[in-house]
C-alpha cells in the first residue's frame, strides 16, 4: 500500500511540478528528491536531513529548500492512502 501511494502517478507528477518550478532538473528530482521522500516517510531520514540534502545538492537556499520540503510533504499528508498507512503503522504496532 505505501509503495503504491508513494509511487502514484498523480503524486509523482505533482512532486515534479513543484520541483521544476524551483528550477530543479529531472536528474536532481529523480536522484535526490524522490529517493529521499521515501526515506522520510519510512523513518530512515528526518525532514531536516531531507532539507539539508536538497540544499547541498542544489542551488536552493535554506528557506527555499524548507519551503520545497513543506510543499512536497503536504502533498503526501493529504493523500488518503498514506494517511491510512501511517495511522495503521502508528496505532497497530
Amino acid at each position: 500500500m505505501i509503495k503504491d501511494a508513494l509511487c502514484s502517478d498523480e503524486l509523482t507528477d505533482a512532486v515534479y511540478d513543484i520541483c521544476r518550478k524551483k528550477g530543479l532538473s529531472d536528474d536532481i528530482i529523480d536522484g535526490i528528491v524522490i529517493i529521499y521522500i521515501g526515506m522520510v516517510f519510512s523513518g530512515i531520514k528526518s525532514t531536516q536531513q531531507f532539507q539539508k540534502i536538497v540544499e547541498k545538492e542544489t542551488n536552493l537556499k535554506s528557506d527555499e529548500a524548507k519551503a520545497l520540503m513543506h510543499k512536497i510533504l503536504y502533498l503526501f499528508l493529504v493523500n488518503k492512502e498514506l494517511q491510512d498507512w501511517w495511522m495503521k503503522k502508528v496505532y497497530d504496532t
